[in-house]
């Protein structure tokens, strides 16, 4: 089995089902990790990187 292929299986797996579900933080996990790297790429030790800007922007 591939990589994508065990992630496909994971993402069908219902966290109501096998009691997870009140695991972790609640909110958009995307969102806040987005919100972290962006925070840490922006640090002014950090120089700009093209592809990195286009993607973030």
């Amino acid at each position: 089995m591939s990589v994508a292929e065990t992630l496909v299986g994971l993402q069908s797996i219902r966290l109501e089902e096998v009691e997870l579900a009140d695991y972790g933080k609640p909110g958009n996990y995307f969102k806040l990790q987005i919100l972290r790297w962006g925070g840490q790429y922006h640090n002014p030790s950090s120089r700009p990187i093209k592809p990195i800007e286009e993607i973030y922007d």
